[in-house]
């Protein structure tokens, strides 16, 4: 009678004995501090078939599940194909809720990867493949994509580097792939940086024992978490890319060695230049982000919150030296007539002359 009532079968059970593993996985919860299994709902909702969906992964599409209405949950043409993230929101609200949009979609995504094989759906490119890719936006669109894809050139005439591509039928990524100096293999910053393919290229870097970043986002810090460098030749262009992790560099006998810890020029120029670094004049660190200007010199963030800035003298004071003093002024406001409270800041010098003209015009009155 139906014709797909094994695959189906064999579909849900693959979903099952996925979820089942991923749920086995604690994580601390942020309000008790304690370990607890918090994708565990989540998975009897699918063990126990509440709403009758009998949900699988889908025949058509790997990368998305499958479920009927209740009837026909055999008839592959009558049952829905949609992600499991959405399933959960949509069929699943008040558990979607109580859960919370970041864990659903963690364990959605690790799900999905887990019940699917990948080995087969990722390629890697060298030379000039890898500015074409950049230059049909494969992985999606950003800065060195489209006609910025001239910045890339660098990568095609350098034989350290190489472009990890994945593509299914509904997702497309990329990575760079470096050989570092130390004889490692590192992967990148993956492009779209969400989605079920990210736990892909994990599985993919744990089976050939490459390092990873450990977040996926902006440039922030080390992501790399040790020292790791690589080396590039320039290219004929004069150009150089934006560099998610490799964004610092320094020059060495001639060569350009870029890392991921620190160094005098920085690579994070859309327009195909080399910067050079701000070096804080507090921690001696490379300042990332905007510097804030000081009167001895430009600190970094982290830096500046040590400062504060005295209303009376208006001068920014190190909490080294002098401390701050909230001082309280009640005035009489001269458009409405009722009384207000200004808060301000000083610094320990003029907190004391302020308490010392307050006692001598009480004394006076």
């Amino acid at each position: 009678m139906y014709t797909d009532k094994i695959p189906i079968i064999r579909s849900r059970m693959r979903l099952l004995a996925s979820a089942a593993h991923i749920a086995k996985t604690e994580y601390i919860d942020p309000d008790t501090l304690k370990y607890r299994r918090i994708y565990r709902p989540l998975f009897l909702v699918l063990k126990q078939n509440v709403e009758k969906h009998y949900v699988g992964i889908s025949l058509d599409n790997p990368g998305q599940v499958a479920f009927s209405s209740g009837v026909h949950k055999y008839d592959r043409k009558r049952r829905t194909r949609q992600s499991l993230q959405r399933y959960f929101s949509r069929r699943h609200k008040k558990l979607y809720k109580r859960i919370g949009e970041y864990w659903v979609n963690d364990f959605c995504c690790k799900v999905i990867s887990h019940a699917t094989p990948t080995l087969d759906r990722f390629t890697t490119l060298h030379g000039l493949d890898i500015v074409k890719a950049f230059q049909h936006a494969i992985g999606g669109g950003s800065c060195m994509t489209g006609d910025d894809c001239d910045k890339t050139e660098v990568y095609a005439d350098n034989s350290n580097v190489a472009l990890l591509t994945y593509s299914d039928e509904k997702m497309e990524g990329r990575a760079l792939l470096w050989e570092t100096r130390e004889g490692k293999q590192v992967l990148d910053r993956i492009y779209p940086n969400s989605g079920y393919h990210i736990d892909h290229y994990r599985e993919y870097c744990k089976k050939h024992e490459i390092i990873q970043r450990n977040h996926n986002g902006l440039p922030h810090g080390n992501e790399l978490g040790g020292h790791h460098s690589v080396h590039l030749d320039e290219t004929d262009n004069g150009l150089w890319p934006f560099m998610d992790t490799f964004r610092f560099a320094d020059e060495n006998n001639g060569e350009l060695i870029l890392n991921a810890k620190g160094g005098p020029y920085l690579l994070n120029d859309t327009g195909g230049g080399i910067d050079e670094c701000e070096i804080c004049a507090d921690c001696n660190d490379i300042i990332e982000g905007e510097a804030c200007g000081m009167e001895h010199g430009d600190v970094c963030e982290e830096c500046r919150s040590n400062y504060f800035y005295c209303e009376s003298c208006e001068v920014d004071h190190s909490c080294d030296d002098t401390d701050p003093n909230e001082v309280i002024i009640n005035r009489r406001c001269r458009y409405s007539g009722r009384q207000v409270t200004d808060y301000f800041t000083y610094c320990t010098e003029c907190y004391n002359e302020h308490q010392e003209t307050q006692k001598n015009t009480e004394d006076e009155n």
